[in-house]
């Protein structure tokens, strides 16, 4: 269950990210997108909405990549996440609204993402030094959106600390990212970086 739900969405999210970055916007070809943003989209819903979120969020921030190949694999991702949001389970494994704000199951949620709270804790000291360049990057930004996306998903979801797979692993390429960013890639290295996030 987890390599078939998990690495194998993980894989595809990290495609899909750099495809969505690194696509040339004049290129017209936009099945093979779709398709790739369906297949994606309808694997796991912990990573189609967060994706989603982050790629949109990019579009606001930088009309570059509003592009007919991106807007196809967002398409796609949607129709994806609308597959599996169709199916009548899919509501039934849900935390109602009175459970999911208790301090308790915040609490719980919280625990179980280490990465994520040391990535916040980190974009806090970027803000104070003001370095806030670090956030016009793309990958930043569409990373940063989709694991916050990830860890609603995880709130509303359920307690099983799978549900935000995505945010750990986002939290963690962030870390790498800010580490390098505030240390000056020179002085602190990356090898030092992929340490420290490990």
């Amino acid at each position: 269950n987890l390599q078939f739900n998990y690495i194998i969405s993980t894989a595809l999210a990290i495609y899909g990210l750099q495809f969505f970055v690194r696509s040339n916007k004049y290129d017209n070809k936009i099945l093979l997108p779709f398709l790739l943003g369906v297949l994606t989209g309808s694997w796991h819903e912990g990573f189609s909405v967060p994706l989603l979120g982050g790629f949109m969020a990019c579009v606001l921030f930088n009309r570059e990549y509003l592009g007919k190949k991106q807007i196809s694999f967002m398409a796609g991702l949607f129709v994806g996440f609308l597959w599996i949001f169709s199916c009548p389970v899919f509501f039934g494994r849900a935390n109602d609204i009175g459970t999911m704000f208790r301090f308790s199951h915040l609490a719980f949620i919280g625990v179980q993402h280490i990465a994520f709270l040391v990535m916040v804790v980190l974009a806090a000291i970027v803000v104070y030094k003001k370095k806030l360049r670090v956030f016009a990057n793309p990958y930043v930004i569409i990373l940063l959106v989709s694991v916050f996306v990830s860890v609603a998903i995880h709130i509303y979801g359920t307690r099983t600390p799978r549900t935000g797979w995505w945010c750990e692993f986002g939290s963690v390429l962030i870390t790498g990212y800010m580490l390098v960013s505030l240390n000056g890639a020179a002085k602190f290295g990356k090898i030092k970086s992929v340490v420290c996030c490990v």
